[in-house]
C-alpha cells in the first residue's frame, strides 16, 4: 500500500511496481530493479546462437524476458 491509498485496496504486482517506480521518480530517486532468470549455460548458448551471437546492440534483449523481480530500491 502506498501513502494515501485506502486500506484493503487490491492491486496487482505489476501495478505495485509501476506505482513504486513513479513514487521514486517523483522524489528524484535513481531506481534499481533487481531481477533474475534461471537458465543453464547450454540454454544461454542456444539463445545466443539463435540471436546473432549478440553481435548487435539489441540482440541480447531476449535475455530480459521472463524475469523474476526480487527487489526494487530508490537511491
Amino acid at each position: 500500500m502506498l501513502p494515501g491509498e485506502a486500506p484493503g485496496t487490491s492491486i496487482t504486482n505489476k501495478e505495485m511496481l509501476e506505482r513504486t517506480v513513479k513514487t521514486f521518480a517523483n522524489e528524484a530517486y535513481r531506481t534499481l530493479l533487481i531481477t533474475y532468470r534461471d537458465m543453464s549455460m547450454s540454454d544461454y548458448n542456444k539463445i545466443k546462437l539463435e540471436n546473432n551471437n549478440f553481435e548487435k546492440k539489441g540482440d541480447n534483449g531476449i535475455l530480459e524476458q521472463n524475469l523474476t523481480a526480487i527487489a526494487i530500491f530508490g537511491l
